[in-house]
Formats: structure tokens, C-alpha cells, sequence
């Protein structure tokens, strides 16, 4: 609070750093990584924050309204509707203080505010607090390595003790370590495959998530992502989040295409990173056997996600087509940054309330599911459905549609209700 309050009032880190006894770096490091974004403008000001809006002559881009004679770059809907638009960044922020507490001009600006909040930012480090002492002190790497050579021997009939004992130098953990990950699920052996494991009553305790290493994220960041987007501005955007049912069941993994709002979606036992990386297998198979002609680079060029343990491996992602992509993470608590994916999770909760099992549920239901909501119309798009939008934006959208099991449902047929799924399984 008491940063916050200097802040406002114009004094340098020098003079903050004095007040709380610590060094100047420190209060610029706690500035720049607990500042937060604020989508507020200026009372009697349009909302556009188009670097280009006061030279721009572009008229009609919405076609909302065939009467409107008014200048597009002096409207708040060319920030969403006009293809080139392109957001203009304070060039303050890039110096300190960074943020725009203090600002005299901050009443009177349009352009997007960073800020410093003592509440927001002592929640987010409680919260960075509590991941760093939970979780599997491991990287992804570190387990797929572990698990070509343990989930193969378990496999085969050999107890955990034995691989253990001729492979001492692959493992930096210890015997009982590995016992307690092959029951929380991290490998492909499950608790199944050891010798004497269905004869013992399993113990109880809550699931574990991996750790996440930090270090993916670097070149990653969502700075990285504005500098990527505005430097290939032509490359699509896709956006990818998980849905989950109840705590320790099935999850969903969602896939959305910015541009259409095409909404991708594939069931998961675990909610892990090895699962995500497979369902990109999967898609990469399918694309290989009934599109050849169309790549995981040409559909993914540019992925946008969130900072969950599920998301922590982009590079075997990236590897499986070297070079055509890239995968962002948003910035920790920030899930505004992929609203679009958010917003069109709400048609899944229509379907599938929150508190809803998944383990009951099957891909082909899923793809039901799919079906009816990518048919129904976005105003935001003059009420064109993600389908259409999709299958004439992409060359072989049709026949990868096809391939998905996702189809085109009448506009009088659509139901985004749970009964959707229960009347299919009457059926």
C-alpha cells in the first residue's frame, strides 16, 4: 500500500525504496511483475486505440449499420471488426515507473492502462507462493525420459524394484518417489501394471499436479505474442484452454479459432501435458491420412494459452511441426487476454453445467456437442455461424471438419441444452 500510494504520487523508486527499507530493484521488479492491465478510457472519449485512427479513411468495416456515414477510425468497433487494426502502446510504460499510477494525463488517456494495486498484487504472489511448494519438483522432459524405459519394463511384467535397481542412473529420485508417481498417473504404466498392485487396497490422498517449469515460458511471454503477431500479421490465431468436469476425472481440452470462433474440443483421462501433446498427435494422424495436403503449421501457426501444468511442455508441441509453430502463454491471472476462448466456453456449460462428471462422456458426444454450437450464429460475425466462417477462411476446412465428426445442424435444430446429450443416448 504503501508503494501504491508514493506511486500516485509521482516519487521515484529511489524514494519508495528509502521508505520500505530495500533496494531501488527490488521495488522495480515487484512494479513491473504485479502491474495489471485496466480496459478503462477517458470519460467523453471514443474507446480506439487503433495506431492508425486519426489518418485512416475506412468507412462501413462493421456493415452493422448500411446508414452510418461516420468514420471508422472515430469508433470503438474498428478496435474489433477492421482486419489492420492495430493497438498503440504507451511508450511510458517502458520506462519507470511502468505503470500509470501518477500519470497526469491518465484521466484524459485512451490508450490501455497498467497499474499497480496493492490487493491485486499481494494475491498474486500469495498465489505464485502456493505453486512453488505444491506439485511434482519435475519438468516434462525430465518425466518422458523416465517413462520410455520404466513403462516399458513395468509393461513387461518387471517390478518397479528391479527396473529401479539396473537403471539407479537414470532416475534423481528416489524408489518409493517413483512408486507414488506411477499411482498419481504421470507415466503411461498405470498402478495396474505393477506386479502385486491389484492385490493391495490403494491409498487415499488428493491428486498432484506437476510443477511447472518456469523456464518454458521464456521467448514465450504474452509481450512476446504482441511482438510476434504484429511482426506476421497475416498467420491466424488459436487459442487453447481446458474444461473440467469434476476434480480428478476426465477433462476437456478446447482448441478456438480466433478469427471464426471455431470451437475444437477432445476428451482427456488426465488433465496433464502428456495428454494435450497426444491429442496433437491425434490431430497431426488425421490430418496426415485424410488431408495430407493441410499441416498442423498451416492450422496452429500461432497458439495462445494459460499458465496451467497441462501447457508446460510447448515444445513437443512445436516439434511436431519444426518451425510453423509457436506457442504464447497469457500472462498469470490475466485469462482476459484469451477472452474469446472464455466467452465461448459458456456454450459448453450450456450443455455441460459446472459440477458435471465427464468420465461418463464419449468423443463421438463431444463431437455431437461441437456440431450444434459451432452452427449457431455470432452477431459479432453478421450473425454467420464459426462453420461457415471456418470451412470458407480454409481451402480443406470441410473435409477437416468432416474428419473431426463435426457437422453443420439446422438453425431450428440446434439445442444448447443438457438434454442435447440425453436425448442422444435415448437414441
Amino acid at each position: 500500500m504503501t508503494i501504491e500510494a508514493m506511486l500516485n504520487k509521482g516519487l521515484s523508486f529511489h524514494e519508495i525504496a528509502k521508505a520500505v527499507n530495500v533496494h531501488h530493484s527490488t521495488i522495480s521488479r515487484e512494479v513491473k511483475s504485479r502491474r495489471r492491465e485496466e480496459n478503462i478510457g477517458a470519460r467523453g472519449m471514443t474507446l480506439n486505440r487503433c495506431i492508425h485512427r486519426t489518418q485512416c479513411d475506412k468507412r462501413q468495416i462493421c456493415m452493422g449499420r448500411p446508414d452510418c456515414l461516420r468514420r471508422c477510425g472515430s469508433c470503438s468497433r474498428c478496435n474489433t471488426r477492421c482486419p489492420k487494426f492495430e493497438e498503440e502502446r504507451c511508450i511510458h510504460h517502458l520506462k519507470a515507473p511502468y505503470v500509470c499510477n501518477g500519470c497526469h494525463r491518465r484521466h484524459a488517456c485512451i490508450l490501455r492502462k497498467l497499474v499497480y494495486r496493492p490487493l491485486v498484487a499481494d494475491k498474486n504472489y500469495r498465489e505464485t507462493l502456493k505453486e512453488a511448494r505444491q506439485g511434482i519438483n519435475t519438468t516434462e522432459a525430465e518425466l518422458r525420459k523416465v517413462d520410455t524405459i520404466l513403462s516399458n519394463c513395468l509393461k513387461q511384467g518387471q517390478s518397479l524394484h528391479h527396473v529401479y535397481t539396473h537403471n539407479r542412473d537414470l532416475f534423481t529420485c528416489s524408489e518409493r518417489t517413483l512408486y507414488r508417481r506411477v499411482n498419481l498417473g504421470c507415466f503411461t504404466a498405470i498402478r495396474a501394471d505393477l506386479p502385486r498392485a491389484c492385490s493391495m487396497r490403494p491409498r487415499g490422498g488428493k491428486p498432484v499436479a506437476h510443477k511447472v517449469d518456469a523456464k518454458c515460458q521464456d521467448g514465450r511471454r504474452f509481450s512476446d505474442y504482441l511482438n510476434y503477431i504484429t511482426e506476421h500479421p497475416d498467420l491466424p490465431v488459436t487459442m487453447m484452454d481446458s474444461v473440467i468436469g469434476t476434480v480428478g476425472g476426465k477433462v476437456l481440452l478446447t482448441i478456438l479459432f480466433a478469427n471464426s470462433d471455431m470451437l475444437l474440443a477432445f476428451l482427456r483421462e488426465h488433465n496433464n501435458a502428456r495428454s494435450v501433446y497426444e491429442c496433437f498427435v491425434k490431430i497431426k494422424e488425421l490430418l496426415a491420412k485424410h488431408i495430407p495436403h493441410l499441416t498442423l503449421g498451416k492450422l496452429f501457426p500461432i497458439i495462445l494459452t494459460d499458465n496451467g501444468s497441462e501447457f508446460s511442455d510447448p515444445k513437443a508441441i512445436e516439434d511436431l511441426d519444426p518451425g510453423h509453430i509457436k506457442v504464447f502463454y497469457c500472462d498469470p491471472g490475466e485469462s482476459n487476454q484469451k477472452s474469446p476462448i472464455e466467452r465461448n466456453h459458456e456454450f459448453i456449460r450450456m450443455i455441460l453445467p459446472k459440477r458435471t462428471t465427464f468420465d461418463n462422456l464419449t468423443q463421438d458426444e463431444i463431437d455431437l456437442m461441437l456440431s450444434h454450437i459451432n452452427s449457431y450464429g455470432r452477431p459479432k460475425h453478421g450473425d454467420s455461424c464459426p462453420f461457415d466462417i471456418f470451412t470458407t477462411a480454409y481451402t480443406h476446412g470441410a473435409a477437416f471438419l468432416n474428419a473431426l465428426n463435426i457437422r453443420k445442424v439446422s438453425h431450428n435444430d440446434i439445442i444448447l441444452k443438457p438434454r442435447l446429450l440425453e436425448e442422444n443416448r435415448k437414441d
